[in-house]
């Protein structure tokens, strides 16, 4: 997945769990279930297989809770970690105001062509801090 797709879809996961999360903590079920009728999602959907999305989506969540941009914790099992998810934490949010400024995408998207690694919400949180 690119580094705009996988930015965008770490933005649409925190924005999911903020709407889910009003009503108390959630799932990872629930959080998959919001984003089925997701138009950025279903989009992504069409330029990627499932199981890329599905991988993605998994790794994406663990990611954003293990840096503290989602307020939750997971549990490893065999077919796959459970998620609970109580919020979305300050630097959730503080990542959800940066990444929609043109400006900010275009220094990621050039750092992430320049160096070739794979973009992850930490290096993007570090990135940021770094701007």
């Amino acid at each position: 997945m690119d580094s705009e797709d996988s930015i965008e879809l770490f933005r649409q996961i925190i924005i999911a769990c903020n709407q889910l999360t009003i009503k108390g903590p959630s799932d990872g079920f629930e959080l998959l279930h919001s984003l089925e009728n997701n138009a950025i999602i279903q989009d992504l959907t069409e330029k990627y297989d499932n199981e890329t999305i599905t991988y993605q989506f998994v790794r994406g969540t663990q990611e954003l809770i293990d840096c503290r941009l989602l307020d939750g914790k997971y549990t490893p099992t065999k077919s796959g970690p459970l998620f609970k998810i109580a919020g979305v934490t300050m630097n959730g949010n503080d990542f959800l105001i940066q990444t929609t400024k043109p400006s900010v995408k275009k220094k990621i998207n050039d750092f992430v062509k320049t160096t070739a690694v794979n973009i992850t919400p930490s290096l993007i949180m570090h990135f940021i801090g770094l701007l």
